[in-house]
């Protein structure tokens, strides 16, 4: 079978689907031999019925390998079912990846009762454990200090930027979001975070600076999706998006061997500068600009269980962030699980 992923996910589920402990078990080997793997496995386990797989869930709890451990932590997780006390055993846990995958279950299970435990982590030295346990303090609504470390997070390069943004730009006050999109905007190699942190944070005053950018070539497609993401316009729907080029092709190499770099957001619609920006003209009394806005409208919890049955999967992942900020004590979405089990 190789180390393909996707060949692991679909052995694990049939696995977990007839019930065989003994392929199962193969598969926790292909995981032993390349951890890389091991996100394979975890989302083959949230693909299945909670039934079959918390009792594998409870056995990988108690295993010696680390590893198989947070499998398990993430396995409650991923099913959003509450293992009760073993998840603040977790926590302690002399493996820090296994306390880090448990404090990140904290807030996405939304155990606020072991909100007393994050704080302890804030200042701990391994990055993974001091991210989470701030990521889901501030999802639990503790956000004195926890913003400031998911902040420091947020503007600095690495593993975590990314989900730190969405974090801290939707915790934050828009002034204070403002200023974190300041600072990424300062340095030209952190343009691309500044682009998507402006979607981000629903801030209205950034919508012309989005603009400027539809026409670069570069940054269009990125900054559309930002533009979108604050306003609730649907590019292809209103007819803002480029058509495709004739051929339809993408080249992957320019001259003799030059291989290009993928571009990240190919799957994105490219917008018509133009016709993008007489749309905001004709309705931008709708964005005041010291107003945040999430698909169009004052974030809100009937307006974000509107995008998680409708929208594009980022923007189910942003409503479903959202939702818990605005309550905390709703359970943190799971995006990724199969649609019967989100309905």
């Amino acid at each position: 079978m190789g180390a393909d992923p996707g060949a692991v996910f679909a052995s694990t589920v049939l696995a977990l689907q007839h019930r065989s402990p003994e392929r199962f078990g193969e598969m926790l080997s292909h995981v032993d031999q390349e951890p890389m793997l091991e996100a394979a496995v975890t989302s083959a386990l949230g693909w299945v019925p909670s039934p079959v797989v918390l009792p594998l869930a409870r056995e990988l709890l108690r295993a010696a390998e680390p590893l198989r451990r947070r499998i398990g932590v993430a396995a409650y997780a991923i099913q959003r079912s509450d293992p009760g006390s073993p998840l603040a055993g977790a926590l302690g846990d002399a493996a820090p990846e296994v306390r880090a995958r448990a404090l990140r279950a904290v807030g996405e299970l939304g155990r606020r009762d072991l909100l007393p435990n994050l704080n302890a982590f804030l200042q701990e030295t391994d990055e993974r454990c001091r991210f989470w346990a701030a990521a889901s303090a501030v999802l639990l609504g503790d956000r004195a200090v926890a913003l400031e470390v998911v902040e420091a997070f947020a503007v600095t390069p690495g593993p975590f930027q990314p989900r730190a943004l969405q974090f801290a730009l939707r915790a934050a006050g828009l002034k204070r979001a403002r200023e974190l999109i300041a600072r990424l905007r300062e340095d030209v190699t952190r343009l691309r975070m500044a682009v998507m942190a402006a979607g981000i944070s629903g801030g209205c005053a950034e919508l012309p600076w989005l603009l400027e950018l539809a026409h670069v070539p570069q940054w269009g497609r990125l900054a559309a999706e930002a533009f979108s993401l604050v306003t609730g316009v649907d590019l292809e729907l209103e007819g803002l998006a480029a058509r495709p080029s004739q051929n339809g092709e993408r080249h992957d190499s320019d001259q003799e061997g030059d291989v290009l770099e993928p571009d990240p957001d190919e799957h994105l619609p490219s917008p018509e500068p133009v016709k993008l920006n007489r749309w905001y003209r004709e309705h931008e009394g709708r964005f005041a600009k010291d107003a945040r806005c999430f698909m169009g409208m004052t974030p809100s919890i009937d307006g974000c269980f509107r995008v998680l049955r409708l929208g594009t999967q980022r923007q189910r992942i942003a409503a479903a962030i959202n939702l818990c900020l605005l309550d905390h004590k709703a359970i943190l979405h799971e995006w990724r699980a199969p649609a019967w089990r989100q309905e």
